[in-house]
């Protein structure tokens, strides 16, 4: 029997290690947490560092138009003879910040919408859902297209567009987290002593809610980058001269044959950029489920 423990103890270790291990530990030790973790290092220093790059993304200084990559321009250059490494790094640059702050934006709005939602009761929660079931009725690209419409092209109102439609997503996700956890003994101990709801939310509900609504952002910001790229290549996004990775993409698609570069490095860009944040949250979620399973 002794030796039986003895030769079940290493495994038992190695489980409970397994436990203990944070989340970004258990992340990083999936492959693809691994990769997609290392591609969006490796595109977030590419975008911090565009003003650094040799030539300025609005220049034509080049010696020729539409040179294909060499030493001095290792994407190439555009039809106005300017440089596409930092076209590209600097429409990076944009796509991440407007999408990053317009996923948080919608983030933050539909998580304390849905937490209000769930913990309030059953009027205020049926009224307020049936709010964003009319709100999730309406396809994202549309609902994006019809805020520009009103408000006009432009990054900033595409940022807009992408908060607005991100809102319920998160509202229903946060409320489903909120039923779950408000039935919980801590909950209504603390309920029971007085606590204020609003404290209620955020120091004992919260912190065990979020975990699912933190894995949904890296799908969210896939989901951003696409549509903001979209809207940029139907002309929605930035104006020229600024470039965008959607706006590159439509500007080559008259040089196709002639320069392959032009369309392959942006859309490369932005592939790697998808892929990235999508092996992110692949890996984040089955970490959530192994550490739940390990509770």
């Amino acid at each position: 029997m002794t030796a039986m423990r003895m030769a079940a103890w290493p495994g038992q270790g190695q489980e409970r290690a397994g436990r203990r291990r944070s989340l970004p530990g258990r992340v990083l030790a999936d492959p693809r947490g691994r990769i997609g973790a290392a591609g969006v290092v490796v595109i977030v220093v590419v975008a911090l560092l565009a003003p650094l790059a040799p030539h300025g993304p609005f220049a034509q200084d080049a010696s020729g138009r539409l040179l294909a990559p060499s030493w001095e321009h290792p994407f190439g250059t555009d039809e106005l003879r300017r440089d596409l490494l930092a076209r590209t790094a600097y429409g990076l640059r944009l796509s991440l910040a407007v999408s990053i702050a317009a996923v948080l934006a919608g983030a933050t709005a539909g998580t304390a919408f849905g937490f209000v939602a769930g913990y309030a009761g059953r009027r205020v929660d049926a009224a307020l859902m049936r709010l964003i079931d009319a709100w999730m009725a309406f396809p994202a690209l549309l609902t994006a297209l019809a805020i520009l419409t009103i408000l006009g092209p432009g990054m900033r109102n595409v940022g807009i567009a992408l908060a607005v439609f991100n809102v319920p997503v998160f509202a229903r996700m946060a409320r489903a987290q909120m039923l779950v956890e408000r039935r919980r003994e801590y909950v209504v101990a603390a309920g029971a002593l007085g606590a204020h709801p609003a404290r209620v939310i955020a120091r004992h509900i919260a912190p065990n809610a979020l975990p699912p609504l933190v894995t949904h952002l890296a799908l969210a910001m896939t989901g951003a980058i696409m549509v903001a790229a979209a809207l940029s290549f139907l002309g929605l996004g930035e104006r020229a001269p600024e470039p965008s990775l959607g706006s590159l993409i439509s500007a080559s698609r008259t040089h196709l044959r002639d320069a392959w570069w032009y369309a392959a490095f942006p859309g490369g860009v932005l592939t790697a950029l998808l892929l990235s944040f999508t092996l992110l949250a692949d890996a984040t979620n089955d970490a959530l489920g192994a550490g739940a399973g390990g509770r």
